[in-house]
């Protein structure tokens, strides 16, 4: 998971790191997030440019302010800021059990929000619906476009777009 933040520095009539200031802040570059610092690189490639990257785990779901600091080897600086829109990793964790005997799979889910769908990825009629509900499981048909045999392929999704990892019907 997890979303690659990258940064591209170019240096002016100072070189960014090597100067006269050898001590943070001078050679630096600071990604904030909402005001927030989240990752602070070490130009020290020397010269006149630095690129480098990290991955941010993101906790809520929204847009942020992603702002880049750099601070060369005489202590200018300059900044940058964009607005990006994260996505944090689902709160819906599935389970399943299924019964060969009744053909009928039970869905249990915790996290998410309003009504939670279980959908079908692999098997006959992957992408359809299998079962709802606003509680926390719902049951699969015996038969029919509503139904799971051992091997498909499953996830669900809540009233918010966010979706569990697929499972295995076992």
């Amino acid at each position: 998971g997890g979303c690659t933040i990258a940064v591209a520095v170019s240096g002016g009539t100072h070189p960014l790191s090597g100067g006269s200031y050898t001590t943070a802040p001078a050679g630096t570059v600071t990604v904030s997030i909402n005001g927030q610092t989240a990752h602070t690189f070490t130009m020290d490639q020397g010269g006149g440019a630095y690129n480098g990257s990290f991955i941010y785990e993101p906790t809520s779901s929204g847009t942020e302010t992603v702002t880049a600091t750099a601070v060369d080897s005489v202590l200018y600086s300059g900044s940058n800021s964009e607005s990006i829109t994260f996505t944090a990793p689902s709160t819906i964790t599935l389970g399943e059990t299924y019964d060969p005997g009744s053909g009928i799979a039970t869905f249990n889910w915790t996290g998410g929000t309003g009504t939670v769908t279980v959908y079908k990825v692999s098997g006959p009629g992957a992408g359809t619906l299998v079962c709802s509900s606003s509680g926390s499981s719902c049951k699969s048909d015996k038969s029919g476009s509503k139904s799971v045999n051992s091997g498909d392929q499953v996830y669900a999704q809540d009233s918010n777009g966010d979706k569990s990892s697929t499972i295995t019907i076992t």
